[in-house]
């Protein structure tokens, strides 16, 4: 096996920062497609089409993620990977693919019954085709990722976006069905897979030299991704057996348009920042130092991202979206909020990864699936709806919470100085918050076009707000070594080579 050479730590912090550039260019884009898909189905289909196709992709979302093999972690975890591992991981993929779509259709014939909604058959019938298709990708597209080289995946990801989206607003304007969206989840897998042979020449074939080796890896994380999986989509069945179809999915939209901001813009960071962390695993000061600045870069974005979208949640749902989604803004403002904070323990994640310790994820996982019924049930029960909304704010908490010890076990840092690290963005968001707050009322919210000033001033308020608090706070704490001395060393040298040339 051949061992890949580790760049020195400057090139690596400075090839995880352009890895972070070009997921969240990446991710941006994705999303940006995805909430131009949302807008026009949101208003082509009902609450009850969304609520359909949400039990539907929630249940194999949950059959998906027990059957996880997390392959892709091991491979970028292995520097010494060679064709045994790529062809491993590919055949167990395949035949877990296979099985899966076995299972579930199978259970299509049950499943409607227990959820007492008899259009859910067909749909996970079609549903299954998913699993069967995707077993199939490339398995050395990875390496891209593994050498922070994320262009690639930009090209794959958007590529299957956009050919996604126009195929789904074509169907949904001429079905006005669900069948539309669900037409739309089986061809953007096909056409993903497609891609990844297009981009990578490689034509795996059946083995199994590396089962063991790749197994060392992803036991316990095959166990994470299932009660990770549990944990995230549980939720709409509970909301679905005790409120309904259509709350469900105004339940489904409001967590996917609360949880948009912060992982759009922030996780793109987290995922370059994994095969970073392998590269400076056996540095353990060194690895402290960047795990500590990378704490404070994920506080300064999610933080406004998170507070700032809450505080304009009304206004957005409302133009985005139209009047039939408004029960969807109190679930934005909570979670969106909630989510910002539970971002800065999220690098506990990669942490326990890099340091191949995934047992750890396991059990943490395992904490937040026995809480998630009691949190969720509990508040369905004394507050209905919105009681559910505060149930996932609990789980992610304590997920944050959770995500901090990990790396107080592994690094040695404190979960409260990991928490406060960030200490400069918290009070800078919580000025952006008072001055957003005061502007609101300000603001007239009469008119379709006085809510859009009032969004894009709020908007431009909060960006311009932020970004000084930050900025003369750090300055009077006397410009500690973090993020904003990197931020700051990088503006000045770009504006350093404009007045040379």
């Amino acid at each position: 096996m051949s061992t890949e050479p580790t760049p020195p730590d400057g090139a690596i912090a400075s090839r995880v920062m352009k890895g972070a550039a070009w997921m969240a260019f990446t991710r941006f884009g994705t999303r940006l497609l995805g909430m131009l898909s949302t807008i026009v189905l949101a208003r082509l289909l009902m609450p009850e089409d969304f609520g359909i196709v949400a039990l539907a992709s929630s249940y194999y979302a949950i059959l998906e993620g027990m059957s996880a093999l997390n392959f892709k972690q091991a491979l970028i975890k292995y520097r010494d990977a060679d064709d045994n591992d790529y062809n491993t991981a590919w055949t167990l993929n395949v035949c877990r693919g296979i099985l899966l779509t076995v299972i579930i259709a199978a259970s299509s014939l049950f499943v409607p019954g227990l959820m007492n909604e008899p259009r859910l058959g067909p749909v996970i019938l079609l549903v299954a085709l998913i699993p069967f298709i995707d077993g199939f990708e490339n398995p050395k597209f990875i390496i891209f990722e593994k050498n922070l080289d994320f262009t690639r995946e930009m090209v794959l990801t958007l590529g299957t976006k956009v050919l996604t989206l126009i195929l789904t607003i074509y169907l949904a304007y001429s079905l006005r069905s669900y069948w539309a969206l669900i037409i739309g989840l089986v061809f953007g897998t096909a056409t993903r897979v497609t891609i990844s042979y297009l981009m990578v020449r490689y034509l795996p074939r059946v083995s199994f030299a590396s089962l063991g080796r790749l197994f060392s890896f992803s036991a316990w994380m095959s166990g994470v991704n299932l009660l990770q999986s549990l944990s995230t989509n549980l939720d709409k069945f509970f909301v679905g057996y005790f409120l309904g179809t259509a709350k469900t999915g105004i339940f489904h939209i409001g967590k996917t348009v609360a949880f948009m901001p912060t992982n759009e813009m922030v996780m793109p960071l987290n995922r370059a920042l994994y095969p970073g962390f392998t590269m400076i695993v056996d540095k353990p000061n060194y690895m402290r130092e960047k795990v500590l600045e990378s704490s404070q870069f994920l506080g300064g974005l999610s933080l406004p991202i998170g507070i700032g979208f809450s505080l304009v949640a009304p206004d957005f749902i409302y133009l985005v979206y139209g009047p039939k989604w408004l029960e969807a803004i109190q679930i934005v403002q909570i979670l969106a909020a909630t989510s910002a904070f539970s971002m800065i323990g999220s690098i506990g994640i990669f942490v326990a990864m890099a340091h191949g310790n995934t047992k750890y994820l396991f059990f943490r996982q395992l904490v937040v699936f026995l809480a998630l019924p009691v949190f969720v049930i509990t508040g369905v029960y004394y507050a209905g709806f919105i009681g559910a909304v505060y149930g996932i704010a609990a789980r992610l908490i304590l997920q944050m919470i959770l995500n901090m010890y990990i790396v107080q076990k592994l690094l040695g840092l404190p979960v409260l100085r990991l928490l406060f690290a960030s200490w400069r963005s918290m009070i800078s968001a919580g000025i952006m918050a008072v001055c957003l707050t005061g502007l609101d009322t300000i603001l007239s919210h009469e008119t379709i076009a006085d809510k859009s000033l009032s969004l894009a001033a709020q908007i431009a308020c909060g960006m311009l707000v932020y970004s000084l608090a930050h900025f003369l706070i750090w300055i009077i704490a006397g410009k500690p070594k973090g993020f904003e001395q990197r931020l700051s060393g990088i503006v000045e040298s770009r504006l350093l080579k404009r007045k040379k040339a």
